[in-house]
């Protein structure tokens, strides 16, 4: 008779690059038994009116004390990425928001206590000679396995440091595995998703241009970052004095004066007039509204 052993099987890298972390069934059941819902799944659709395909990702998830799970979009180049359509509702801990391209980096976390997971794909339409419709190619960036973070993000005394910090992962022999470099921000802010307690916004997606608080504009600022002296004068026009000393000085692009708020560990950036206001995106800086500028610092 043949043997009919079963062979407990690792999650095969193709299975990590199409579907994201393979979940046992009981921390599936532990996460809808708390109200967490993540969609990792990304999805080839077809625009008719357009005539092309594009790829579609939705950031989602959130987390409880206990237990965290997230996922979500950035650029191949590790930049934030647009949202097509922003998804708010009474729900928690669930579908964030929208996102289309034809090129995606997604990154997928689960946080039990202080021990994390971690998961970072790449997905990208490539087009094959004599075929109209794109096939997906994917490819595994990083994988983390048990990765420690000694501090507890969803309680309020180590809140401040969302977006700051982010698990150490090892390998079988006791060595640091080193995140990509292009992903360490958003593996950050990633973090701070799955700490997140009744999560009800995007943690890496941004407001599309020409929407949401973005100025359209015919092609973003591209310019070399210079490290000089720092010019604090924008922004002790636009920051209240109590709140100046949180902010970092981290140089000028061109006529933009950059600064870094030292909790959220996001970027103001403001032209030396202090009246127009920039977002660092898709390789150069675009023009945002006031509101937008600081909702995006301080959120």
């Amino acid at each position: 008779m043949k043997s009919t052993k079963k062979r407990n099987r690792k999650p095969s890298e193709s299975s990590l690059t199409r579907h994201g972390l393979s979940l046992p069934a009981g921390v599936l059941k532990a996460l809808h038994k708390r109200g967490v819902y993540c969609a990792p799944g990304v999805s080839m659709e077809h625009q008719h009116l357009g005539g092309r395909y594009v790829l579609r990702g939705v950031e989602s998830g959130g987390a409880v004390s206990d237990m965290g799970r997230a996922c979500a979009f950035v650029a191949p180049d590790g930049s934030p990425v647009p949202w097509l359509q922003s998804l708010r509702s009474l729900a928690v801990n669930g579908r964030h928001a929208i996102f289309l391209a034809e090129s995606l980096v997604r990154l997928e976390m689960l946080r039990s206590l202080q021990s994390y997971e971690l998961v970072i794909t790449s997905h990208t339409l490539v087009y094959v000679p004599q075929r109209r419709r794109p096939e997906i190619a994917t490819n595994l960036v990083f994988r983390g396995k048990d990765g420690l973070l000694p501090f507890d993000l969803w309680k309020e005394k180590h809140r401040a440091l969302r977006g700051m910090v982010s698990p150490t992962f090892y390998d079988r022999a006791g060595e640091v595995i080193q995140l990509p470099r292009q992903f360490e921000d958003a593996v950050r802010e990633l973090t701070g998703a799955v700490c997140c307690i009744g999560c009800q916004h995007t943690h890496l997606g941004i407001p599309p241009v020409g929407g949401g608080g973005i100025k359209k504009m015919p092609s973003p600022i591209q310019v070399r970052v210079t490290v000089g002296e720092p010019n604090w004068a924008p922004l002790v026009a636009v920051i209240p004095p109590a709140e100046r000393a949180n902010f970092m000085y981290m140089g000028r692009a061109g006529e933009i004066e950059l600064y870094k708020h030292r909790l959220t560990r996001r970027y103001l950036n403001i032209a030396r007039d202090a009246q127009s206001f920039y977002q660092y995106l898709e390789g150069g800086y675009v023009e945002i509204t006031r509101e937008a500028a600081l909702d995006h610092l301080r959120r």
